[in-house]
């Protein structure tokens, strides 16, 4: 599913800065969600199979979160004063030297800055807020807000990896349920957020894809996903629909994009009766089924697999990315082009990240955390040896 992934990221860019590819693409609210679902089927799956510990899964999940986030963190300020001292062009740090206390109070820049480094609580920003003045209080709608504390965030797309760290704590538990248990809480979390949306007027950021309560449901559909394709797997052991050469790929590939397209077509349809929002998350519950096939037919492709590790890096390097170029194309006057520029810019920087640093890391991160001296080994193996049906997350 490397392909998909490395797609849900470029629509968040899209989403950011304009068209991608020449075709309609995800919203970046959908791209999240759909990669909730991705991630609890992902979480189930290591859980299941190569963690006993939920301490072991733990340090896993730290080791692949933080590392790679402190690097891009720091690279971060150290571009964003370079670029000010030099040029007078502060970039991500343009709201720390635009007089902060000016806008907001001392308490919600504080916390601000906290989460910058610790991650933890970047999604609870998005329901706080502190004007100039005023306390550190509760807010429905941060966009209504003079001075919107998320603007403190120097990587401020990381907020949903805040939300992720969430799922991370509960899902070694999760995971000890039965899939009854499961179905429950995950259509009881759908449940209150349509009763939300009908009743409370929530259906609007941050309520719709930020509120952790409500997005629970996604990372269960993902976890019964696996559930689904554990116990199916043993019984259909053909390789016929299994992505095995390089053109088998690329028509997998292309039918993949169509289905994508399809599935906004019948969002848009849905949305036309029920209403855009209602329509995005009736489809959602199918995903259970849908990520399985995925995984079943690009699960053995080792490009796939490949292609599926830049998509963290790719996240969380493509808002500096889109800033940096908007800097550049405001000097010569225009703004054309800059999601497909950024996403270009964005994915080579992202394979040179994930050679350099996220490659050797997940190496460590293995030999601490995976016990098995089997799945240890077949771990450390180079990316282009290492079996691609054993997706070490």
């Amino acid at each position: 599913m490397g392909i998909l992934r490395v797609y849900l990221a470029l629509c968040v860019i899209a989403d950011h800065a304009g068209h991608v590819f020449p075709w309609r693409m995800h919203e970046g609210r959908q791209a999240v969600q759909i990669f909730y679902v991705i991630s609890g089927f992902y979480m189930a799956m290591i859980l299941s199979s190569r963690y006993g510990k939920p301490r072991d899964f733990y340090i896993s999940r730290f080791l692949r979160i933080f590392p790679p986030y402190w690097i891009v963190l720091v690279g971060t300020v150290v571009a964003s004063a370079a670029a000010g001292l030099l040029f007078n062009r502060w970039l991500l740090l343009r709201t720390y030297v635009n007089h902060p206390f000016v806008h907001n109070g001392p308490a919600g820049i504080f916390l601000s800055a906290f989460t910058n480094l610790t991650i933890i609580g970047q999604d609870w920003i998005m329901f706080l807020q502190q004007d100039a003045g005023q306390r550190l209080h509760f807010t429905a709608d941060f966009w209504n807000n003079r001075s919107p504390l998320w603007r403190y965030l120097l990587v401020p797309q990381s907020w949903s990896i805040g939300l992720e760290l969430t799922f991370y704590a509960f899902a070694p538990y999760l995971n000890r349920l039965r899939s009854r248990w499961l179905a429950y809480i995950a259509i009881g979390a759908l449940g209150a957020r349509l009763l939300a949306y009908r009743y409370l007027d929530l259906a609007h950021d941050p309520w719709d894809y930020r509120f952790f309560p409500f997005e629970i449901s996604l990372f269960l559909f993902g976890m019964l996903g696996y559930r689904l394709y554990a116990r199916t797997t043993p019984r259909h052991p053909s390789q016929r629909w299994r992505c095995a050469s390089g053109i088998s790929y690329l028509f997998g590939a292309a039918l993949l994009l169509l289905l994508l397209y399809v599935h906004l077509l019948v969002i848009q349809r849905l949305g036309g009766i029920i209403g855009p929002e209602f329509a995005v998350l009736v489809t959602y519950p199918f995903l259970i089924a849908v990520i399985p096939v995925l995984f079943f037919i690009f699960g053995n492709h080792k490009f796939d697999r490949l292609i599926g590790e830049l998509s963290y890096p790719i996240y969380l390097l493509h808002y500096f990315v889109l800033v940096a170029v908007a800097n550049v194309l405001a000097c010569f006057g225009t703004d054309k082009g800059l999601g497909m520029i950024g996403a270009a810019v964005s994915v080579v920087l992202a394979a040179v990240f994930y050679r350099l640093f996220i490659a050797r890391l997940d190496k460590k991160r293995h030999f601490l955390t995976i016990k098995n001296p089997g799945l240890r080994a077949e771990a450390n193996k180079p990316a282009d040896q290492a079996g691609a049906g054993s997706p070490f997350k």
